[in-house]
């Protein structure tokens, strides 16, 4: 039962992302959403186009997200996994495929490196293949 709660809950992380005011509102081909969940909660989305240009993008609702990526974080340890500390989704049209991976070890695997302007590295980083 837990194999089906999680895909449960992937479908409806998947649901409340593309029905998100943010992607909504904007043109997009595939999204990428980096999720820590450690002592100190953060995310960071960009929006990407066919054309390889992007552009910073968020879920407005943060909060309902993370409780249900805790709901999901919860279903996986309690079916033998390790508490994952971050969470990458991919989804990309026009199936609104959705792709999430975890990582295990390092909380800052999927965390922006350097303080300046230029986001091209870290966008380019969380693209979606």
């Amino acid at each position: 039962m837990s194999k089906e709660k999680q895909a449960q809950l992937i479908t409806e992380i998947g649901e409340m992302i593309v029905e998100d005011k943010t992607y909504q509102t904007k043109s997009w081909h595939s999204l990428a959403i980096a999720i820590t969940l450690t002592d100190e909660e953060k995310m960071s989305g960009y929006l990407y186009q066919e054309d390889g240009t992007y552009e910073a993008g968020s879920p407005r609702e943060f909060g309902d997200l993370l409780d249900k990526l805790l709901e999901l974080k919860a279903e996986m340890v309690k079916d033998g996994d390790k508490p994952f500390l971050q969470c990458l989704i991919h989804i990309t049209k026009p199936n609104y495929k959705i792709r999430l991976q975890f990582e295990y070890e390092n909380p800052k695997r999927w965390t922006r490196k350097s303080t300046g302007m230029d986001m091209s590295a870290f966008a380019n980083a969380l693209k979606p293949e």
